[in-house]
């Protein structure tokens, strides 16, 4: 019969076994603040990075994202066939911006937009709304600021 130490070291071999990343692998954390700046789709298709101006975002006042869309191999989209459509939510709080962001084109899969402006402190959830070939696929992001 096993003591109750013994089902302890048993149960905590379990727990870290189950959460260990396969033999081999590190599991995925940010190396860099710009690593915490690209999501992807969630569809898999798109990764997208972007960097705020200013950075960090500001709270109450307008920044800028600089945005690029690659596809799922981190490879630059070619030409100008994808949009992008950008918007934040508080999701708690059920409201968006108080603005509504401008998105231009810059070719090759990479955007400014501009007008965008967190007007309270939490949680907000940037998207991204990709859209290629008729096909739209989104990403978010969430930023907290306090």
């Amino acid at each position: 019969m096993r003591s109750l130490k013994q089902w302890e070291a048993i149960a905590l071999a379990a727990v870290v076994g189950c959460s260990r990343a396969p033999s081999g692998t590190l599991p995925a954390v940010p190396s860099s603040p710009a690593a915490a700046n690209e999501v992807r789709s969630n569809g898999d298709a798109y990764v997208i990075r972007f960097t705020p101006t200013p950075d960090p975002i500001p709270l109450g006042q307008l920044f800028s994202l600089d945005v690029s869309v690659l596809d799922a191999r981190t490879v630059p989209l070619p030409g100008k066939d994808v949009t992008l459509a950008v918007d934040a939510r508080m999701p708690e709080h059920q409201h968006g911006m108080n603005v509504e962001p401008r998105v231009t084109p810059r070719g090759d899969g990479r955007f400014t937009v501009t007008g965008m402006e967190f007007h309270m402190a939490g949680r907000w959830e940037i998207t991204f709304d990709v859209t290629r070939a008729g096909l739209t696929e989104r990403a978010q992001v969430e930023k907290v600021l306090e």
